[in-house]
């Protein structure tokens, strides 16, 4: 195509936009509604199979993405549990007891142990993680149902929810607060209380959450009830809310909530839900498909659940209907709707302080998760390209070669150059805008796709885009995700909801990136062999994937090769990164076309450099794309 017929594209658009800095190509309000239809395309939908034939290679299959996406896969070694115990209290009853156990090397979860003050023989156990309550398992309510299972005759251990997160190695809170869990039922079993086949485990909001991951992965437990927690997935996703950021994993979304709960069955599973928060539709959209995959086993009749007209909450009714459950599943007892609570007098937290005794040189959890690159989660085989592309998500949904659609938006010279505005499509709804200065003639130009921290405008603004023209490059700079146009990803709460697709942004950028090459291998007067990715500042990462992820590209120049992933949030974000490899890793893996290597944003002297770097390695066209 000319540039005469590219001057005649804009000129049909009934109100092309300004050229002008700072170069904008999207309509008001474009950008926050592709980001709201990119996420209603992620978000999933449960529609139970018809026959075990079809459901238990799916149930198999949510399973190992539920431990994967928790980096519990391969689980870690169980180090000695070397149980500790605070102070107890002697109660009415029951008595309680602070614990310690061994959750990692040097590592001690944390919790109360409530017990029947009488017990003979081996007793049921019950699980007990908690919620948002605050002071977690000293909350009134939260001490309510671990009396109350006491007094009944259960062994309840509570366990501290704990939050540490590091999302380049895979770590969430759900991380660790799911193999605390894990471990806290080792404990129950080292007991010679307990009954190893009859464990259960129940928890509201938060604590129902670490129960329904529970659910997925663990076979040991008998009994499960999820309190005011199960929804679909989109009740709690959505473009303008983020829910606790704690609760997120990366990944998960590939499976619905209702479905995850379904991998339990044929197990007995108890479930309330409210009219006074997310869970309110749970009777209409979420149980009846947990319900139909327990009749495939002829179980319908251990899954039930209760729907309760109040707020987000674990009270008495809720309690008591629970107590019926597991004296009904884990001891034999008869069907009943309730059983009544017994009376008590919650614990001041003052009084359940002073149980506090850890353990000598036990480690501070947040010293703790610096190992976890070697504890939790295994290194991902297949090469780094191939496990890159199964964890963020390149392999699904998402076609490089699909329709590009690009379109002037505008045309206008920049200080004697020929500029244009043009929008292209990347995944989904997504418009990608960019803007293409091009050297004098008709071509076929070398050209370097540019991505800049500040957007598009930077790189014109700058002279990066000029340095490239005056050496015979076209300079395509987009707005990758989130960057310019796209900015206020990266900032933004609902950041939390891109981590639960697992496209987090580094790899959403890395996408657009070779999208944009597309676009220009469609156009002509650019040679299509001979296209770079460049990517400045704390970017460089983002060229780099989008190599690995597409491939094709002449050349690849990254800026800020000289950080880590282990640094903490100083790159584009990728969840999990640290299961294949750092920055150097991810670098080295470019076979394919010579690299550029920059360290921290250079002036504008060493950008001369590298522009005349690009002009030598462009020189030569890449080979084919794999």
């Amino acid at each position: 195509m000319t540039l005469a017929t590219l001057v005649l594209a804009a000129s049909t658009l009934a109100s092309p936009p300004s050229l002008d800095p700072p170069f904008t190509l999207l309509a008001p309000g474009d950008a926050k509604r592709m980001r709201h239809a990119s996420l209603e395309s992620w978000l999933p939908r449960f529609g139970p199979p018809d026959t075990r034939a079809v459901w238990d290679p799916r149930r198999a299959e949510v399973r190992r993405h539920v431990q994967d996406s928790l980096g519990l896969d391969p689980l870690p070694e169980r180090p000695p549990l070397d149980p500790h115990f605070g102070g107890t209290l002697r109660r009415d009853g029951y008595l309680v007891t602070r614990l310690y156990w061994q959750s990692l090397p040097g590592m001690y979860a944390s919790g109360y142990l409530y017990l029947p003050q009488r017990r003979a023989g081996r007793l049921p156990a019950i699980l007990n993680p908690h919620g948002h309550w605050a002071n977690g398992a000293r909350h009134p309510v939260v001490q309510a149902r671990l009396i109350g299972l006491a007094r009944l005759g259960f062994i309840a251990l509570a366990v501290d929810s704990i939050h540490r997160y590091d999302y380049a190695i895979g770590l969430t809170p759900l991380t660790l607060m799911t193999w605390n869990n894990i471990r806290g039922i080792d404990y129950l079993l080292s007991r010679d209380d307990v009954d190893s086949s009859r464990i259960g485990v129940t928890g509201a909001s938060g604590g129902g959450q670490q129960t329904m991951y529970l659910m997925a992965i663990e076979d040991r437990i008998a009994a499960a009830a999820p309190i005011v927690l199960i929804s679909e997935f989109r009740e709690i996703i959505l473009p303008e809310f983020s829910h606790c950021r704690c609760n997120h994993i990366p990944g998960i979304l590939r499976f619905d909530e209702p479905e995850i709960c379904a991998v339990f069955a044929p197990k007995p599973a108890f479930y309330i839900s409210d009219t006074g928060d997310w869970t309110k539709s749970f009777p209409e959209r979420g149980f009846p498909e947990i319900r139909a995959i327990h009749a495939l086993f002829g179980a319908e009749d251990r899954v039930a659940m209760r729907h309760h007209d109040c707020g987000h909450d674990y009270n008495r009714a809720m309690r008591e209907q629970v107590y019926a459950f597991f004296d009904r599943t884990l001891r034999g007892g008869p069907a009943r709707e309730s059983i009544p609570e017994p009376e008590f007098v919650a614990e001041s937290l003052e009084s359940l302080a002073r149980l506090d005794d850890p353990p000598p040189g036990a480690k501070d959890p947040q010293e703790a998760a610096k190992e976890m690159r070697t504890r939790l989660g295994g290194k991902i085989e297949g090469g780094i390209r191939a496990a890159g592309r199964r964890l963020w998500r390149e392999d699904e949904a998402i076609a490089l070669d699909g329709p590009i659609d690009a379109k002037i938006a505008g045309e206008a010279a920049w200080r004697g150059s020929p500029l244009l505005g043009i929008t292209f499509g990347s995944e989904g709804t997504y418009r990608i805008p960019g803007l293409l200065l091009l050297p004098p003639g008709d071509g076929p130009h070398a050209a370097a796709i540019v991505v800049h921290p500040k957007g598009k405008s930077a790189v014109i603004e700058e002279g990066f885009a000029e340095a490239l023209v005056r050496r015979g490059i076209a300079c395509f700079a987009i707005d990758a995700r989130y960057t310019g146009e796209h900015a206020g990803g990266r900032d933004d709460p609902t950041t939390s909801n891109d981590l639960t697709i697992g496209r987090t942004e580094g790899a959403r950028a890395a996408h657009d990136i070779a999208r944009a090459a597309e676009a220009l291998r469609g156009r002509a007067g650019i040679a299509k062999d001979r296209i770079a990715a460049v990517a400045l500042g704390e970017l460089g990462p983002e060229a780099i994937l989008a190599e690995l992820f597409a491939g094709g590209f002449a050349a690849v120049a990254a800026e800020g090769l000289d950080r880590s992933y282990a640094g903490g949030r100083e790159v584009p974000l990728l969840a999990g990164v640290l299961r294949i490899g750092d920055i150097e890793d991810l670098a080295a893996a470019v076979a394919s076309a010579p690299i550029w290597k920059g360290g921290a944003p250079p002036a504008a002297p060493a950008r001369e450099d590298l522009a005349g770097w690009l002009a030598e390695s462009l020189r030569r066209g890449s080979g084919a794309r794999p």
